[in-house]
């Protein structure tokens, strides 16, 4: 048995007795990532969407995958979806957090242009983070 298949193993075990883990779900998806189980990581997704406290998570992480996949402009828009649902809950970090992972997904994608560090310094000073 591989390493990713005993890390499965592990992450099934640990759903029998917490099916309703964030984390025992957010490695699903990963270990299906790195096996290229699409159904495996949409099951995954469609778990989290009946979580809206989480919705932001998993949008995130689709974000990162579709930057993977070359898919930027999917990947800007999955960000922008969860900078609104953390603006609309008035959560003064998370909108803080997603945009310096935007500003990351940027500059590794060649956008030197898109820079909004400063912006996002500017914002953590003014809500004390």
């Amino acid at each position: 048995m591989d390493q990713l298949d005993q890390a499965k193993s592990l992450v099934l075990d640990a759903e029998t007795r917490s099916p309703n883990s964030y984390n025992v779900h957010f490695s699903r998806y990963e270990i299906a990532f790195l096996q290229n189980d699409l159904k495996e990581m949409a099951r995954q997704v469609a778990w989290f969407d009946a979580k809206p406290e989480w919705r932001t998570e998993v949008l995130t992480l689709q974000a990162s995958t579709s930057a993977y996949f070359g898919q930027i402009k999917k990947a800007r828009s999955l960000l922008q979806q969860a900078m609104d649902i953390k603006e609309a809950a008035k959560d003064v970090a998370g909108p803080a957090g997603i945009n310096l992972f935007r500003n990351y997904l940027e500059a590794i994608s060649g956008n030197t242009a898109h820079n909004d560090a400063a912006e996002v310094l500017e914002f953590s000073k003014n809500h004390n983070l």
